[in-house]
């Protein structure tokens, strides 16, 4: 949304509540990495215990300078002070994952990805400018990449170097480009927030001013008028030439009729009727008026019926109250409220580009499974189809066989191209995809119900799968269509330690993990689907 240009209080305020923001921010994430930068030690006594005590050394050492940044975060709320602590922050993770990386060798190379969640961080969840970003982006990527050209033995082979470079370089574009769509949509909440503030300021005082105006109208209203019992004015204040654009003495040549717009002259005329007929109090009575000069205004009218001496009606009495100001400020409001859901929209399907784009680096991370996902994805939609699930449950299920291997961009590249048998402790490596699948979408609202369905596609029905070993009904049902999907397409095509199965080997597996690997009513749904030729050629 284009913003008009702002005067300098507005501008004052907007600089205000940016800063409060970006401070905010910035000292939540510093707070996150004093606990969590310490906490992933117990990741390096599981697979690096020979580096514990360095690598633990060199975690607190980094969690002490961010408490150190989170006081100097509290210091000053300069905006080039808060994104030089961005800087410093994102630099102090990158160097201590680069030290890791360095002392580990040529089994260090998966520590990259670390720097992919530094990133993202840096990047997307805190609003600094683009020039900022672009620095943190390129601090990253030269702190990587400097080292592994140094070090002799090179840390990992050159084609890894260039596809780890190249996953960086891509992820800051993307990150860049969310960093950029974020801010901007802070930025137009921001302004939207203020110009909401504002109109609601305006309103209060309107509100303001019509109570004093009403306590004027009891007492010398500002236009009043009387009606005889046929609708004709016999009485207009002067008031009546600022309200409906013509002097009194016209106005007592008209019925009241005439002035009223032509789609609100029934109700009018009924609510004159009651009035006039039975003597009953009509309040609150909204139309639209036509004045003289042909504008269209909008009034509220308060009327009492006219008595003679002997209580007879012989006509009406009343007040108008033009409310064209207050409906017009409501439909303001209305527009900056579409228009500030729509910013948070734009802002929540960045993020979610940002992460798609994240499992398509998996794919090009593990060329054996290019279009698996999407297999597993119509494999998937097809079982739940024939099962009755409803649209929510068809689109849950989508997202979460489109990212359920997201994790593997975690894992190491010579453990998912391996050739031959995983080791046990390789396996226990490539167990931990659906854990790292979930905490790279926890920040993603959109993507929450989806979440648990990714990080349940690898138990097993007797309980004996992972990460959690649920069993049974404990089990999303999603998560169960999605396990047979995914094992079916795994089974039929090649991986780097085996050729494909045959479509007859691959049906007879499923069958034998029947009740032990498998829901056995989820196998029966595939096999329908099977038997109605449902499946994607593969």
């Amino acid at each position: 949304m284009n913003q008009p240009a702002p005067t300098a209080p507005a501008q004052a305020d907007f600089q205000r509540h940016y800063l409060d923001m970006l401070q905010s921010r910035l000292k939540i994430g510093f707070l996150a990495g004093i606990v969590l930068v310490p906490a992933f030690a117990v990741v390096d006594w599981f697979q690096y215990r020979e580096h514990f005590l360095l690598f633990l050394s060199l975690r607190l050492a980094a969690s002490v300078l961010m408490v150190l940044m989170y006081f100097l975060n509290r210091l000053w709320a300069a905006q080039a002070w808060q994104e030089g602590l961005t800087v410093a922050a994102a630099m102090t993770v990158a160097v201590m994952l680069e030290l890791m990386l360095w002392q580990m060798g040529v089994n260090g190379a998966r520590y990259y990805a670390g720097l992919l969640l530094v990133l993202i961080a840096a990047l997307v969840l805190i609003p600094v400018r683009l020039p900022v970003a672009g620095l943190i982006g390129g601090g990253v990527l030269a702190i990587y990449l400097a080292p592994e050209l140094l070090h002799d033995p090179p840390l990992a082979p050159p084609a890894v170097l260039l596809h780890h470079v190249g996953t960086l370089a891509a992820a800051i574009g993307l990150l860049l480009l969310a960093n950029l769509l974020h801010r901007r949509a802070l930025v137009e909440q921001i302004w939207l927030r203020l110009e909401v503030q504002q109109v609601s300021q305006r309103t209060a005082e309107l509100a303001r001013s019509e109570s004093r105006y009403r306590s004027l109208v009891e007492s010398n209203p500002q236009f009043i008028y009387s009606l005889d019992r046929d609708g004709a004015f016999t009485f207009v204040s002067p008031k009546v030439q600022e309200m409906i654009g013509v002097d009194s003495e016209q106005a007592k040549q008209h019925y009241f009729l005439d002035f009223v717009h032509p789609e609100d002259k029934r109700h009018c005329l009924r609510a004159f009727k009651a009035l006039r007929d039975h003597g009953q109090m009509v309040s609150d009575v909204e139309f639209r008026a036509i004045r003289g000069d042909g504008a269209e205004r909008i009034f509220v009218s308060y009327n009492s019926p006219l008595l003679d001496q002997q209580g007879r009606i012989t006509g009406v009495i009343g007040t108008v109250i033009d409310v064209t100001r207050q409906r017009r400020l409501a439909a303001e409001r209305e527009q900056y409220r579409r228009e500030l859901n729509q910013t948070l929209e734009q802002l929540e399907q960045a993020a979610f580009e940002v992460v798609m784009g994240l499992a398509g680096a998996v794919e090009a991370k593990d060329p054996y499974t290019r279009g698996h996902a999407e297999r597993v994805r119509l494999i998937s939609l097809a079982m739940a189809r024939e099962a009755g699930l409803g649209p929510e449950d068809l689109t849950r299920l989508e997202f979460a066989a489109e990212l359920h291997d997201v994790g593997k961009i975690g894992i190491r590249g010579e453990v998912l191209n391996k050739r031959t048998p995983l080791t046990p402790k390789e396996y226990e490596h490539i167990k931990k995809h659906p854990v790292i699948a979930e905490m790279i979408l926890k920040d993603v609202g959109l993507l929450a119900p989806v979440r648990p369905l990714i990080r349940s596609h690898h138990e097993r029905w007797d309980g004996a799968g992972y990460p959690d070993g649920l069993a049974g009904e404990e089990i999303p049902f999603l998560a169960r269509i999605m396990a047979v999907a995914d094992s079916f397409d795994a089974m039929r095509t090649h991986r780097p330690y085996r050729p494909p199965l045959t479509l007859e080997q691959t049906l007879e597996e499923l069958k034998n993990g029947s009740g032990s690997q498998f829901d056995p009513q989820v196998l029966e749904l595939f096999e329908r689907v099977f038997r109605k030729g449902g499946l994607p050629e593969i």
